[in-house]
């Protein structure tokens, strides 16, 4: 590897982004145009950050590029960040990938590095690899067992497992046992063996916690509402202030009437209006209304609106009932409790 960071390396990638562009075999021209397109900008970032060491960005842009458009060089730069982040088992597979490949002598002279360089380094990567054995002291019912979170299939028991080196954590659990945790450290190209056994406890299967019992609760049979008192106190202040704007309209009209009269009779000791009678009297109407309507309307306002804020916010609520199942761990017993 040491061979590979060398000053040319920037014009390499570019080499590679190019020959991603210009395959001519019939492998590179599958799938859509967007993709390929797509495939060669990710591929350039995750070069990119490859030679500047930043495989964590690295590994996303090849593996999204190679999700989208297969090409040897993306899984010749995954193989060695793969490799630099200590994830020896996807880089040995990596490079595996890349020895089947079958290239024509037509093919950029790119993919055939990558598949020269597949030949050279999975054969040192191998004996790198370490494997783990995990073994169970019986059988147990419902077992399931994790390493670093990850599920170990049933077929891979009792049988060496090739894995990354170093620190694993190892999760068993089965019905009716207590959970099992261990903790194994492995060497490059070492070897190690755990035995899982559990102890009787309280495992997955219980279906009822003796700490934590389920409940049931029922709401009150009727919610809280807002108090009639409010609602008497909003409807009374709407219709003072109805009322208040039907004063003020009578009173518009009023002073309408009497401007037009005034107009109509300049000097009124000799004003000869055959109606002069009937408009004064429709005036005087008019200022009887909107003295009501104002008086009535502003007393109703204010009755209104100080019942809404004195009144209670809601009504008392009913009593609230709730019930309670606690079954017994084991099913053995079930006791009813209720508060009302």
């Amino acid at each position: 590897m040491a061979s590979l960071a060398h000053p040319r390396r920037r014009p390499l990638a570019l080499t590679l982004a190019i020959a991603l562009a210009t395959a001519p075999f019939a492998q590179a021209l599958a799938g859509p145009a967007e993709d390929k397109a797509t495939a060669r900008e990710l591929a350039k970032e995750g070069i990119a950050a490859e030679a500047k060491g930043d495989c964590v960005t690295a590994i996303d842009r090849l593996e999204r590029a190679e999700s989208l458009y297969h090409a040897p060089p993306h899984l010749q730069f995954l193989a060695r960040c793969y490799t630099k982040v200590g994830r020896l088992v996807d880089a040995a597979e990596t490079w595996r990938r890349l020895t089947l490949e079958t290239i024509g002598p037509a093919a950029p002279q790119a993919f055939k590095d990558a598949l020269a360089e597949a030949q050279v380094e999975l054969p040192k990567l191998e004996p790198r690899l370490a494997r783990l054995t995990i073994r169970t002291a019986k059988k147990y019912a419902g077992l399931a067992i994790e390493v670093d979170g990850k599920t170990w299939p049933t077929a891979a028991l009792d049988v060496p497992r090739i894995i990354d080196p170093g620190k694993h954590v190892v999760h068993a659990t089965a019905s009716g046992f207590a959970p099992n945790e261990q903790t194994v450290e492995l060497g490059e190209g070492k070897s190690d063996t755990v035995t899982v056994t559990l102890q009787p406890g309280v495992g997955p299967s219980a279906s009822v916690s003796a700490s934590v019992a389920p409940t049931a609760s029922v709401a009150p049979t009727a919610a809280p509402g807002p108090s009639p008192w409010r609602t008497v106190g909003l409807v009374t202040a709407g219709v003072g202030v109805l009322a208040v704007a039907g004063g003020v309209f009578t009173g518009l009209s009023a002073n309408s009437k009497f401007s037009k009269l005034e107009a109509d009779c300049p000097v009124r000791s000799s004003c000869g209006i055959p109606d002069l009678a009937q408009r004064k009297s429709d005036i005087r109407t008019l200022e009887t209304a909107t003295n009501v309507l104002l008086i009535g309307g502003g007393i109703l306002a204010i009755a209104g609106l100080t019942t809404f804020l004195v009144a209670p916010s809601k009504r008392a609520a009913g009593p609230a009932v709730s019930l309670q199942l606690s079954p017994g761990v084991g099913g053995g017993h079930v006791s009813l409790t209720g508060s009302f």
